[in-house]
């Protein structure tokens, strides 16, 4: 009987959190790297460089708290690895990476207080190079040179949400 009444008094608590069950955080994405260049949103790399994942943060468009809860690394459609701690770096050896087109991808986990859970899911073609003469246009000499790539959260337009 005790454990009938207990639900009882949950159940407002739970139905009240499902409040906002279809909104999404309004957050922008950036991430940055490095051992890298990027011309024209693609990301090209010298076979044998390290290109590394400096940081993933989220810019809060909204009145409330937000904040990434892992971050899952993937090249060419497969995990390498993940981060949970902030700054949610990450190092990639390319040194057996193929010569040629790739994928890399992340998926970080956004949470903000009263929006449901929701995933940036972010895709960069890239490029593996045997030199840097190999890049397009003028690549900086300075292999410690970041760049910063932005995603948006917006909602589905197939649902006929607006974008």
């Amino acid at each position: 009987m005790k454990r009938i009444i207990t639900l009882l008094f949950a159940l407002p608590l739970l139905l009240a959190s499902c409040d906002h069950s279809d909104d999404v955080p309004d957050v922008d994405v950036t991430v940055t790297v490095s051992g890298c260049t990027v011309v024209d949103n693609v990301v090209y790399i010298v076979q044998g460089n390290g290109f590394k994942v400096e940081s993933v943060n989220l810019e809060n468009h909204g009145t409330k708290n937000a904040v990434i809860g892992s971050v899952v690394y993937l090249w060419d459609y497969s995990r390498v690895g993940d981060s949970v701690i902030a700054p949610y770096s990450y190092n990639f050896n390319t040194s057996a990476t193929e010569l040629g087109d790739h994928l890399f991808q992340l998926e970080a986990a956004v949470y903000a207080v009263d929006y449901s859970p929701a995933i940036a899911f972010l895709s960069y073609d890239v490029v593996v190079v045997a030199s840097a003469d190999d890049i397009p246009g003028d690549a900086p000499d300075d292999p410690a040179t970041t760049y910063q790539l932005h995603a948006k959260i917006m909602k589905d337009s197939a649902a006929g949400d607006k974008k």
